[in-house]
């Protein structure tokens, strides 16, 4: 009986002994297959100006674990920058690293990495001392998928300019598909002061989760939340000092990608809006958008930054990007944009749905139209408790509110605004029939609504020039004391 128990031990120590041998051999062609297909989607993802290539430098496959040394290349707009991390593999099915952390389910592999110093990297070892910058534990099972708790040690520098990265934790899991993955990523509190540049910034209790789930057509769904306790930031001029910042901050929105095209929505909130440490108001908005081109739309965004096209290629090009957005027939929403303080709102509801035209039709905007929905409404009462606020000097405060209304005025003579119960309303539909706007209960052809914005423009310019000029005029000792940082 006792020699069939030792048979017994011996067969099961060689076949965990032969498991381990494969699985450092599985291990090796498959993270070998994974840095080239990351590779290949990196380049078809990621934009033109940005540039990632990941490599396995060295590979030192032992009996129970290997070590394996990733090397990173990174350009970003010409800017060239490398890292390498050092990874010391724990070979499945039950790696001994991983159960003597309690991971006891089979794994392929169990690895521990750090980030290594390089020239490139070798501040932020400086920063970190005497911890590493970073160090990360991954778990990949044998059907391919795989989690990460990635370690960020905390930064702290104080000289002449103080910096301050604290609490910063990141968790990543996935599978094979490079689209199919979930992040959570949080942050305590950044803080940075220059003193020399007179700039201060700090955030505190960020956190970010997002999730993408491709499925067999290609089509990937999107989720994604992001929260933020506090933020601020502060640029001291002399004169005019700034500090701008928000409370409580969240976003919560899903996306679905087919192709180039994109569709989804998000809802943002914020609970307070601080300028020079007065609460101006809060911030909600809802968005929705079908079929965008978002290829496309980046290219228009980045088209003016290409300083090797002429006008000439240039126009041609933006016509192209223009059609190739168009064509998916796009729509957008907001609804609503809305902006609240004491005083009153700023609102805005919009729906917009384009379409292509005719290659002649590009100065006839309305030809791209197959709906146009807005309402906007502003109450005076909203302007003049953000003009009255510490965000504008007192000496700008009467002019600011008596130019206000002088530039809305002439809009209600019109028609185009209404003036009820001291709000400013404008609301317009547009009818794709017979190509005319119904503004405020009247109908409006398309080529008198423009010639009565042309008209107003040159009024509108005018004033705005002599409203400079009154300003540039006021001299330094005249300013009133600005509330300081």
């Amino acid at each position: 009986m006792k020699k069939k128990i030792v048979i017994g031990a011996v067969v099961v120590v060689a076949g965990y002994l032969g498991a381990t041998w494969y699985t450092g051999q599985q291990t090796q062609k498959y993270l070998t297959d994974k840095v080239a297909e990351a590779n290949a989607q990196l380049r078809d993802e990621l934009d033109p100006d940005v540039q990632v290539e990941m490599s396995i430098q060295d590979y030192q496959r032992h009996f129970f674990n290997s070590d394996v040394r990733y090397a990173f290349k990174v350009n970003i707009d010409g800017e060239p920058f490398e890292f390498e991390i050092q990874d010391q593999l724990y070979h499945g099915p039950f790696p001994y690293k991983a159960v003597a952390k309690g991971h006891l389910a089979p794994l392929l592999a169990y690895s521990e990495s750090q980030l290594v110093e390089t020239l490139d990297t070798a501040f932020l070892f400086g920063l970190a001392e005497p911890a590493l910058p970073l160090t990360a534990d991954s778990r990949v099972s044998y059907g391919g998928k795989w989690d990460s708790e990635l370690h960020f040690a905390d930064i702290v520098m104080n000289d002449i300019d103080v910096v301050r990265i604290e609490g910063v934790t990141t968790k990543l899991a996935g599978t094979k598909n490079i689209k199919d993955l979930k992040a959570d990523v949080g942050i305590k509190r950044v803080e940075f002061v220059s003193v020399q540049e007179g700039v201060n910034f700090s955030l505190h209790d960020f956190a970010t989760q997002i999730t993408s789930t491709p499925n067999d057509e290609g089509v990937v769904d999107q989720q994604y939340s992001v929260s933020l306790g506090d933020m601020s930031i502060g640029y001291d001029v002399g004169i005019f000092p700034v500090m701008f910042g928000l409370v409580g901050l969240k976003v919560e929105g899903k996306d679905r990608l087919e192709g180039d095209l994109i569709s989804g929505g998000s809802t943002t909130t914020v609970d307070s809006i601080l300028v020079l440490k007065e609460n101006l108001g809060q911030f909600e908005q809802t968005v929705s958008y079908e079929r965008i081109n978002q290829k496309a739309l980046t290219s228009l965004a980045q088209l003016g930054s290409d300083d090797s096209m002429d006008g000439l290629a240039e126009e041609q090009e933006l016509e192209a990007l223009g059609a190739q957005i168009l064509q998916a027939q796009p729509e957008f929403s907001l609804k609503p944009m809305r902006f609240s303080n004491a005083g009153g709102e700023l609102r805005l509801d919009l729906h917009t749905a384009l379409k292509s035209a005719s290659a002649d039709a590009k100065d006839r905007w309305a030809e791209y139209l197959r709906q146009f929905n807005t309402e906007l409404v502003l109450s005076r009462g909203f302007a003049e408790h953000l003009i009255n606020s510490n965000a504008i000097p007192p000496f700008m405060r009467d002019d600011l509110m008596r130019n206000f209304d002088l530039a809305l005025q002439p809009w209600v003579e019109k028609g185009l605004l209404s003036f009820t119960e001291n709000t400013y309303r404008f609301k317009a539909d547009f009818n794709e029939d017979d190509q005319t706007l119904r503004i405020n209960g009247a109908n409006y052809s398309v080529q008198e609504v423009e010639a009565l914005m042309n008209a107003d423009h040159g009024r509108q310019t005018n004033q705005g020039v002599e409203l400079e000029e009154q300003y540039d005029s006021i001299q330094e000792e005249d300013i009133e004391a600005v509330p300081s940082l």
